[in-house]
């Protein structure tokens, strides 16, 4: 409960997700624009990665390394927007785009879970996201696999769902 109401979980729990948008990986490549509005076209709400690149812009994009989408062998975090949105996605027309980007292309009333993948700089990647998210009306959750993340949301933006996602850890 947050200050005596309950979260609304009911659109999480009714939905149906779109994983890294509609995507096939041949011409419609996973977590681009182009799989987000072939899932909002038909009738899906959306999951979707965000990464931090080295100027701390927030790209959606699942892998630490470009290598299986883009055929470079480049971590993410290593170079600034400039010097990667350039880089086609599966030799495909997409790009890697800003979330500020993919938020403008998705409907508003397509709600959303973003998966937080590992930050360096968690609490200000964080305030740096809701920065973002105020200026778009969508729906949406956060998750994690980082506990960091989950954390400053927390503490920092108490009345936004989050879920720790979990595996086995060592």
């Amino acid at each position: 409960t947050m200050g005596g109401y309950m979260k609304d979980l009911k659109w999480i729990q009714k939905g149906y997700f779109a994983h890294r948008g509609l995507y096939n990986n041949k011409d419609i490549p996973e977590n681009t624009i182009k799989a987000f509005k072939n899932a909002s076209e038909n009738g899906y709400d959306i999951e979707l990665d965000i990464r931090e690149t080295k100027d701390k812009e927030l790209v959606v994009f699942h892998d630490e390394n470009m290598h299986r989408l883009c055929g470079v062998n480049l971590l993410l975090k290593d170079y600034l927007y400039k010097e990667i949105n350039h880089y086609k996605i599966l030799n495909t027309d997409q790009t890697i785009p800003l979330l500020k980007e993919t938020l403008k292309a998705i409907p508003s009333n397509v709600k959303l879970l973003i998966e937080f993948k590992q930050m360096t700089y968690p609490k200000m990647m964080v305030d740096k996201f809701m920065n973002i998210m105020q200026r778009f009306d969508h729906t949406y959750a956060i998750h994690s696999y980082d506990p960091r993340i989950v954390r400053a949301f927390k503490k920092q933006y108490p009345g936004i769902i989050r879920g720790q996602i979990a595996e086995t850890f060592p």
